[in-house]
């Protein structure tokens, strides 16, 4: 067994992140070694294995590429029932395009919101952290490094969120840890029966005459 399969092994989760954020560098370097279907493994079918694991009734997905390669790739968990990133919430880990940092955040679906502006996505974010309580540490302004409208609205989804460093990834046993945590954040959601229509829901408007 190698060093590399010897590291995967014993820290699994921490691998799988500094191999996506890795991989994310050597595209954003232009690399002529670099193979995009090196991402979507990572993100669809080794991320969710990982998860799997640590889950309880959650299902787990990723997306690398969608048509054409996507800026900032995923690994999702989702509430039983729901495996769809386009509406409701869910917990996801986010890489940035230059492959510096990666997310674990509290986020949204989004794509019913994405030619509405911020507003409604921090109305939502409002919401989850009602529902699942009050956590200041958490509300960590997410730095995807696209300026794609699909990345944006990440940024704009998430609730809370925690902060990875390429190089600075920490021990295994931390960053299950977080995940159980966040896990137990997005249950309290789950519970508390935070739901949206499929729709924009109307916002109040003030009209002065």
């Amino acid at each position: 067994m190698s060093v590399n399969e010897t590291t995967a092994t014993a820290a699994p989760l921490r691998s799988f992140l500094g191999d996506v954020l890795s991989a994310l560098q050597s595209r954003a370097s232009e690399s002529p070694d670099f193979d995009q279907s090196t991402i979507n493994a990572l993100v669809g079918d080794r991320g969710p294995q990982i998860l799997g694991r640590l889950l309880n009734g959650e299902t787990s997905r990723g997306r690398g590429q969608m048509g054409t390669a996507a800026d900032v790739p995923w690994t999702a968990v989702f509430p039983a029932g729901s495996e769809s990133a386009q509406d409701g919430f869910y917990l996801v880990y986010l890489f940035s395009k230059d492959g510096q940092r990666v997310y674990l955040s509290l986020n949204q679906g989004t794509e019913q919101l994405k030619k509405h502006g911020g507003k409604p996505l921090l109305k939502r974010c409002l919401e989850i952290r009602t529902v699942v309580g009050a956590r200041p540490d958490l509300e960590v302004a997410l730095d995807l490094s696209s300026s794609n409208a699909r990345p944006r609205n990440y940024e704009k989804g998430s609730a809370y969120a925690i902060e990875y460093r390429y190089g600075e990834l920490p021990t295994e046993s931390v960053l299950e840890n977080d995940l159980t945590m966040m896990l137990g954040l997005l249950r309290k959601g789950v519970e508390g029966g935070i739901s949206w229509p499929t729709t924009l829901e109307p916002l109040h408007l003030v009209f002065k005459w």
